[in-house]
């Protein structure tokens, strides 16, 4: 009995042993999990960081003072002088990245590093086999687990294209050129147990040189190695390749960059910057007698055909211009811009946001401040559109109407445009003096009371007298009839309205072509009645006040 009890004892304190030890293991791993978390670098809190179209290495550095946490990156991935905005306080630094970050950027943690590296599904290009070379690495003790960071700052930053200038960790100043490798956990092994390692078929970086003189590629100082150099000079007589120009390029032909060029750009036919497997940024001018490509960055461009590019400063052409942004399109045929301030186009420009357009024909954009056109539409009413025909889909005027005068008996007229300044066509006809009114005019409209408005209207028409002679209409005749009326409308409907206001009228005739040709037809048309009259020569003029009346609908 008693060796039962003392089994029963020993029983419970094993039991409250193996409680205790499990409390301090679930205890430990709770601790380890909060430690990490409090050293993982996107968590970190950054108190406080605002800045306004500030460059965007000025907030890393912000945030680096702030966090202890550093950042790398290639400066042609990322240009340290991009522009940003941003104001936020007690956010982590992930939060901080989403807003700061363009969306063709990723990112990956090591260690106190924040490593940035462009997206997989914005670069799926290989680089050229003449471009293919390899790469020796070492390190020593003391930078053991500095160079394992380096080593995956540069894996993730580099472009599969071609491998840049250098990438930089930017706190150490220390620079390594690499590409994308295969599995960075074997590499960093590899490093671990061995005083170095070599990596075969990454590309070679860009080798900076002075200067490249070329007949036509490859028949030239670089030979097949060109598109792997980055040259401050280019001369060729016929056409050139190169990996990056940051200086001048004159091609007799054509002028070809495969991964940027910083300069300016000189050719017959044209110049083509950036392949479809780049993304890195350009910043040059561009000058060709057919056309110029850039794929990204800002640039200057005129072409006398076409021009397409990313950012635009200037696009100038003699066909057409086509952006993803652009400050000044000018182009003989149209222009075609996601953003844009000023369009000018001979025959039509398109933008999704715009300052100013101005065309011969139409100007088409989703939000904009300013068009000037024969025919314009937009979607909201927030600018102002000046031509014969303004198309506003959402809080626009749009109205057909009838409107009869004591001088001009009867007229058709069409209002469109934005409450603020509409467009008036009016065509009407005069059943006494037997002539036709054709005009056109701007008018502002006022809410007042309930559905009573305001109109102020401003026309000017020409009229045509029509000769029974000839059983035509007599355009030459200097008619010219204008039109200022003060209209009060009233609303009976969405889509129904009367309204009704005194007309200040003036009349100019010149009837010297009729004098000459048709001596019956001296007779000057005949007003209702003056209030002022003079001839001066064979000009006439006449003033008067009238009414005028109609519907909208």
């Amino acid at each position: 009995m008693l060796l039962h009890f003392k089994s029963n004892i020993y029983r419970h304190k094993s039991f409250r042993a193996q409680r205790g030890i499990s409390f301090f293991i679930a205890l430990f791993i709770f601790v380890a999990n909060f430690a990490f978390a409090q050293t993982d670098p996107l968590t970190k809190k950054v108190t406080s960081v605002i800045a306004y179209k500030e460059p965007i290495e000025n907030v890393l550095s912000s945030i680096t003072k702030q966090t202890n946490v550093r950042f790398s990156y290639n400066s042609q991935l990322i240009d340290p002088k991009t522009k940003v905005s941003v104001s936020a306080q007690n956010k982590t630094v992930k939060e901080i990245l989403t807003i700061i970050l363009p969306p063709y950027i990723s990112y990956k943690k090591v260690g106190e590093h924040i490593v940035f590296f462009q997206k997989t599904s914005y670069n799926n290009g290989n680089p050229p086999e003449s471009c293919l070379d390899s790469v020796s690495l070492t390190k020593n003790d003391e930078m053991k687990t500095l160079f394992a960071e380096l080593l995956i700052a540069a894996t993730m930053a580099a472009t599969p294209v071609l491998a840049q200038d250098s990438f930089q960790v930017t706190s150490d100043e220390l620079q390594v050129t690499s590409d994308e490798l295969q599995v960075i956990e074997n590499l960093i092994t590899s490093v671990e147990e061995k005083d170095s390692i070599v990596v075969d078929n990454v590309p070679a970086p860009l080798v900076v040189k002075p200067f490249q003189f070329t007949f036509i590629y490859p028949l030239g100082t670089g030979w097949v190695k060109s598109p792997c150099n980055n040259y401050h000079a280019s001369l060729s007589i016929l056409g050139g390749v190169t990996g990056q120009t940051i200086g001048i390029d004159l091609g007799g032909l054509f002028n070809i960059n495969t991964s940027a060029a910083k300069g300016v750009q000189f050719a017959g036919l044209f110049n083509l910057t950036g392949s479809r497997c780049s993304d890195v940024q350009s910043r040059n001018a561009q000058f060709a007698g057919v056309f110029n490509f850039t794929k990204k960055g800002q640039s200057a461009q005129f072409g006398g055909v076409f021009n397409i590019g990313d950012t635009a400063w200037v696009q100038a052409s003699g066909l057409f211009n086509i952006a993803n942004s652009a400050w000044m399109q000018f182009s003989g045929f149209f222009n075609i811009g996601k953003t844009a301030y000023l369009q000018a186009g001979g025959i039509f420009n398109r933008a999704e946001k715009s300052a100013c357009q101005i065309a011969g024909i139409l100007n088409i954009t989703k939000k904009g401040k300013f068009q000037m056109g024969l025919i314009n539409v937009r979607d909201t009413a927030d600018g102002v559109s000046l031509g014969l025909i303004n198309i506003v889909k959402k809080g626009g005027v749009l109205e057909a109407g009838i409107e009869a005068g004591e001088f001009v008996h009867t007229a058709l007229t069409f209002r469109s445009g934005v409450q603020r300044l509409y467009s008036i066509i009016s065509v009407g006809y005069n059943y006494t003096e037997k002539f036709w009114s054709v005009g056109a005019g701007l008018g502002t409209s006022f809410k007042l009371i309930g559905n009573l408005g305001l109109n102020l209207e401003l026309s000017h028409s020409q009229l045509y007298l029509y000769l029974s002679d000839t059983q035509s209409l007599s355009p030459q005749r200097w008619n010219t009839f204008c039109q200022f009326k003060p209209l009060l409308n009233y609303r009976f409907a969405k889509h129904f309205k009367i309204y009704i206001g005194p007309s200040f009228n003036l009349l100019i005739q010149n009837s010297d072509w009729v004098q000459a040709v048709f001596p019956a037809y001296e007779k000057p048309i005949k007003v209702p009645y003056s209030t002022y009259s003079r001839t001066y020569d064979t000009t006439i003029l006449d003033m008067w006040i009238g009414v005028t009346g109609g519907i909208k609908f």
